[in-house]
């Protein structure tokens, strides 16, 4: 959809009181209220952020630094108080599972929040192509998209340094990964490459955006069957409820899981391959070699999401088969 398009249907002409002229203040006010009524309440906060904090930029982009940077403090706070919280409730100050299970309390209050919120985002630009420039939507859309984006960012900065680095340290070792762990690492690596780069290019950013809902929409159930898992495993918090709640998750998630990665994850990409590289719009807005990154990037994330795939279809198998034994060993 073009600009002109997009700006009709955004600003539509406002009937003015009396002595209001077209090129006076009155119009002007009355255009602005228009625009402000257009934002989803679920926005503004994003974008009253994006006016209120300062801004330092990378050179010769417009990444800013300090909402990034912030973003990534706020988590590690969230995530070191939420593991106190859990120590005050009995959970055991020495052990991993505190930690693991803060990283997950963390992840799920990112995840709702950034998929909430691309919902509205999206929903509410949803004639406009995943190739779109940046101008293509009005200024509100515009600040909350960068927002968004340099949110989730700040997010993956935390995740990789406290998640899989702090809580992966081994006195006299180092950072120890296990192969889940890599992927996760090189999951946030593409992610951030692919969200950064379309701010910077000013295009392309509603691929992203649509990426980062459909994969993020399975974090928040994902990571209550991880917290789950914990409490069924721990001497201290286990029983037959919890074991009955787990396996409740387990469902809830593999369900879910396997739909979204199976079917509306590379319907997506799909979508966004034939916008990227079939379209002339799509072709003049990002650059081929971009865009062949992106779409490199994108279903090399899908491809890489199988072996979850299939556990996830395993926990759903074995529920139809009453059999729910070995659903503590699912990733």
């Amino acid at each position: 959809m073009s600009l002109q398009i997009e700006e009709k249907n955004d600003l539509k002409a406002p009937v003015l009181p009396p002595g209001h002229g077209k090129k006076g203040n009155g119009a002007k006010h009355a255009q602005t209220a228009i625009i402000d009524d257009n934002i989803p309440s679920i926005l503004l906060p994003w974008v009253k952020l994006n006016d209120a904090l300062p801004k330092h930029y990378v050179p010769l982009t417009k990444l800013d630094l300090d909402f990034i940077l912030l973003s990534c403090l706020f988590f590690t706070l969230l995530d070191f108080g939420s593991a106190e919280v859990l120590q005050l409730m009995g959970w055991p100050s020495d052990k991993k599972e505190t930690r693991a299970a803060a990283g997950s309390l963390t992840t799920i209050f990112h995840s709702t929040t950034l998929v909430l919120s691309l919902g509205a985002c999206l929903w509410s630009q949803r004639h406009v192509p995943p190739s779109a420039k940046m101008n293509a939507h009005p200024k509100w859309c515009q600040k909350a998209t960068t927002s968004l984006i340099q949110y989730c960012t700040g997010y993956m900065i935390y995740d990789s340094l406290i998640q899989f680095g702090w809580d992966r340290w081994v006195p006299g070792v180092g950072v120890v990964l296990s192969g889940g762990d890599k992927l996760f690492l090189g999951h946030h690596v593409a992610t951030s490459f692919y969200m950064l780069s379309a701010l910077v290019s000013e295009a392309g950013h509603v691929s992203a955006l649509l990426l980062m809902f459909v994969g993020e929409s399975t974090a928040p159930v994902h990571n209550c069957f991880r917290i789950s898992r914990l409490v069924s495993s721990m001497e201290d918090f286990g029983g037959q409820v919890s074991e009955s709640v787990h396996q409740f998750v387990a469902l809830a998630w593999a369900v879910k899981y396997s739909l979204v990665r199976t079917f509306v994850g590379p319907a997506c990409g799909i979508y966004i391959t034939y916008d990227l590289l079939f379209t002339k719009s799509g072709r003049a807005n990002v650059p081929l070699v971009l865009s062949s990154c992106w779409l490199f990037l994108c279903w090399g994330v899908m491809i890489g999401s199988i072996p979850w795939i299939i556990d996830a279809l395993k926990i759903v198998i074995a529920h139809l088969h009453g059999e729910t034994e070995g659903l503590l060993e699912a990733r």
